[in-house]
């Protein structure tokens, strides 16, 4: 019998390092550059939650777990079992090196003396479903289980009948346990409030935290405490500045006396101690299990927003937990802004907007576009803030840092997407504008006028973009703007060399080549194949890229970083999914009605790349944008951002159910199986197609697509082309 779909959500699932099936045939060539590890965490958190939970050993990136800084190659272990010395909160999902590592207000659970200098503990029986963590901390006899509700972490302790339990709190660490990526506050003031309670507020990365803890049960003692010993008899406790000789290296909160079942609240808020106090107040009534209970219903909606049939068990398992994976960043923060005062909508953890732009918001775009919209609203409310809407919006004052390493203005694609899709509650006149002017700063008026900026792949960026704002333009009825952003989007032709029909090779690229780059799905694909000198030549590249010219057997050894990356230059190779720069890729082949060798790619992709378990993922979840590939794929479609567009591919289940905000939208795969690959002939809503794309108003209103499994390769949609810019009149 199978299992409900949130019954099937493993929330270990990439903790580890990479343990995915040795590749056969053309998997066999590509490329791992990147870090093969997952950097996934399986604490407590909501869908789009502001807060999460989960035991701290101090790994890298996301506090939890066995490994040490890792960017390329296989991933060094920093500990050799798993361990914890704490429960922390607000984690990254699946990053690497983002910069800010988050985890903070330390709880540490302990008996008898408090511990001063830090315990370490091993985990012990660790379980966790969506929404809620549970260990024990092997030496101490303690159990611990963690729930979050919208603004608050739960904990609930029990502790041995022997000794004097207690909680201390840690406020003066995030971060993880290497010395360039710790966090200390800048500011910090904490209060004890009575016998169960304290307030405070951080300031961390020059982000505000406000925080309301409070103890549900028997205390004897509250204090405050300091470099490993406890202070009597004070209330109260200002820091100075953290680069102060005088600050603690270690300060907080400590409850002792507590009975054997404790539960500890806390409260969280960016804004002010007050809404601390209110959100805490707010879920406490509601108690432990019933919060932790929301947590997983809520979880439950967004993972059974797409239904999926058929498949193996360990496909489904992958499945919904992709799905999961793929709804847990960006963070809803709404009424919490630190930068303006209204009560408006904000979002944070835009950590790596280079991937989530592909894949994860284009997901949450067609089955929860309300919540989408709302992504949308604090986007224009950041770009109308700040003058653009940066790469990485996180936990931090500098929102700017790395916008110039990896891309350029990706909000814009996003932004046409929610259009495209009819997003309700948006002002797409002041997006029209906002988008308009955010194009207008250095970089951008640099391409505008120009017409290219380095690294190349920039200027594909800013392509979309102006493209992007066309498309807005165009729809609000401003079509002198419309017709000015379409002409400077058709400057990308800049970027190529009509000799080899890829980037320029001089250009540097970030994470990659211009062999990487150089097959973007660009708004005017007929163009860009015609720099190649025609279909026939450009698939010979995409086919050299993939590797169908050399097909091997067994990956590619894994290397340091030095050596990968001369194999990259040397071979030309797609890096699959470990580094999803080129995620999009495979779906060039269709512009050029072949079809058949998407097919292959997706399927191997999915068969050689992920699995079950912890080493179930071929690198960096980022954000949810490796599972969001899979979610797409999965089911037979993928996303063209910023464009009016879904393309199809080679689904490996039966048939797929979206939920949609109009109806649904039923994707059928008969004769499908591990052979079975290649499409043989489709309908749409029952009216044969020979086509593999959808325009994006066939799927919003629901209906249903059915595709005619075989294995071999057809003639279906070999001579029918996805429109592209000509088409669409921009």
């Amino acid at each position: 019998m199978n299992r409900t779909p949130i019954d099937s959500v493993d929330v270990f699932h990439g903790n580890g390092a990479v343990d995915t099936p040795v590749p056969r045939g053309v998997a066999a060539a590509w490329n791992w550059l990147k870090a093969q590890v997952g950097n996934t965490h399986p604490g407590a958190c909501r869908p789009f939650g502001m807060v999460s939970a989960c035991a701290y050993s101090g790994a890298y990136p996301t506090g939890y777990g066995l490994y040490d800084v890792s960017s390329d190659g296989p991933t060094p272990l920093m500990f050799d079992r798993k361990t914890a010395i704490g429960f922390t909160h607000f984690q990254q999902s699946g990053t690497g090196g983002i910069g800010v590592f988050y985890n903070y207000l330390r709880v540490i659970p302990f008996t008898d003396d408090f511990p001063g200098k830090e315990g370490r503990w091993d985990l012990r029986k660790e379980s966790a479903r969506p929404g809620y963590y549970a260990c024990e901390l092997a030496e101490t006899g303690i159990s611990a289980e963690l729930t979050v509700g919208a603004r608050t972490a739960h904990h609930r302790y029990r502790f041995p009948a022997t000794g004097i339990p207690g909680i201390a709190i840690d406020l003066g660490n995030g971060g993880v346990h290497d010395p360039e990526r710790g966090t200390r506050p800048t500011v910090a003031a904490v209060t004890l409030t009575g016998s169960t309670s304290a307030r405070g507020h951080l300031v961390l990365e020059g982000f505000p935290i406000y925080f309301q803890v409070e103890v549900a049960g028997d205390v004897e003692s509250a204090s405050l405490w300091a470099d490993e010993r406890e202070i009597k008899d004070t209330e109260s406790m200002q820091l100075p500045s953290a680069n102060h000789p005088a600050v603690p290296s270690t300060f907080g909160v400590l409850f002792t006396g507590l009975s054997e079942q404790t539960d500890l609240r806390i409260g969280f808020s960016f804004r002010g101690l007050d809404e601390a106090q209110r959100h805490l107040r707010s879920a406490e009534a509601a108690g432990f299990d019933a919060v932790r209970e929301a947590a997983h219903s809520a979880w439950r909606d967004v993972v059974e927003r797409i239904r999926v049939e058929g498949g193996t068990d360990d496909q489904r398992e992958i499945f919904y937990t992709s799905m999961y994976r793929s709804f847990i960043k960006p963070t809803d923060c709404r009424n919490e802004s630190p930068y303006w005062n209204d009560d408006s909508e904000f979002f944070i953890d835009f950590a790596t907007m280079w991937d989530i732009y592909k894949t994860t918001l284009p997901l949450l775009m067609t089955v929860q576009p309300e919540q989408a919209g709302r992504v949308i609203r604090a986007m224009l409310r950041t770009i109308e803030h700040f003058g653009y809407f940066p790469n990485m919006m996180l936990m931090q004052a500098h929102t700017g840092d790395g916008y110039d390493m990896q891309a350029r203005h990706l909000s814009h694609p996003v932004i046409a997407d929610a259009f495209l899709r009819g997003l309700n509650d948006v002002d797409w006149n002041r997006a029209k504008d906002l988008m308009s002017s955010s194009l207008e700063n250095i970089d951008g008026r640099s391409y505008i006028d120009e017409g290219r900026i380095l690294p190349c792949s920039h200027s594909l960026d800013m392509a979309a973009a102006c493209h992007a704002t066309a498309v807005v333009a165009r729809g609000v009825g401003d079509h002198a703007l419309a017709e000015r952003m379409a002409l400077v989007a058709g400057t990308w032709r800049n970027s190529f060399d009509p000799a080899t029909g890829l980037l320029d090779q001089a250009s540097e690229y970030y994470e990659g080549t211009y062999w990487s780059y150089s097959f973007r799905l660009l708004h005017d694909m007929a163009s860009r194949i015609e720099i190649c000198g025609g279909e026939e030549s450009f698939v010979k590249l995409l086919d050299t890229f993939f590797g169908f010219t050399d097909i091997a057997e067994g990956r590619v050894d894994p290397a340091p970083r030095a050596e990968s990356w001369q194999r990259v230059i040397r071979d030309h190779r797609f890096q699959g999914l470990n580094n999803e720069s080129d995620m999009e890729t495979p779906y060039a082949y269709i512009y050029a009605g072949r079809h058949d060798r998407t097919a292959e790619i997706v399927r191997a992709v999915m068969r050689y790349q992920f699995t079950t378990g912890p080493g179930g993922l071929p690198g960096n979840e980022d954000s949810g944008g490796l599972s969001a590939w899979y979610v797409w794929n999965a089911i037979g479609l993928f996303p063209v951002s910023g464009q009016d567009l879904y393309l199809i591919g080679s689904p490996i289940f039966d048939a797929a159910t979206l939920q949609l905000a109009d109806g649904e939208f039923r994707i059928d795969a008969t004769n499908n199986s591990p052979d079975n690959i290649y499409v043989q002939a489709a309908t749409i809503d029952g009216r044969p197609v020979d086509r593999a794309w959808l325009r994006v108003g066939e799927v919003r209103g629901g209906g249903s697509l059915e595709l005619e499994m075989g294995p071999a390769p057809s003639k279906w949609a070999c001579d029918n082309r996805p429109f592209n810019i000509h088409h669409c009149g921009l």
